[in-house]
């Protein structure tokens, strides 16, 4: 009977012994590779960018104004306008 795998010598309890040793190591090297390896300085000043198309040196024609665009979709039978602070109803073009 000791010739089968069932019957080894070695006991669970080395096996589990050596799963948790297993893991030990993974553990103490990541730790050892954090403290090791030192952050870089961080370098990311790239200074104001302008973000407005006006003000960009590139800019050759004043943008127009501001527009509505035309509704896409017609609106539902049943919905009723939104009435802003001033009383236009929003989404319209003004008259």
């Amino acid at each position: 009977m000791k010739e089968y795998e069932e019957n080894r010598e070695i006991g669970s309890m080395w096996s589990w012994a050596l799963v948790l040793l297993l893991c030990a190591f993974i553990l103490v090297w990541g730790f050892a590779i954090h403290a090791l390896v030192k952050d870089r300085p961080r370098d990311w000043n790239y200074g104001t960018l302008p973000d407005a198309p006006s003000q960009s040196i590139y800019s050759t024609e004043q943008a127009p104004e501001k527009t509505v665009p035309p509704r896409q979709v017609a609106p539902l039978p049943e919905a009723k306008p939104v009435k802003s602070a001033s009383g236009e109803v929003e989404g319209q073009q003004p008259k």
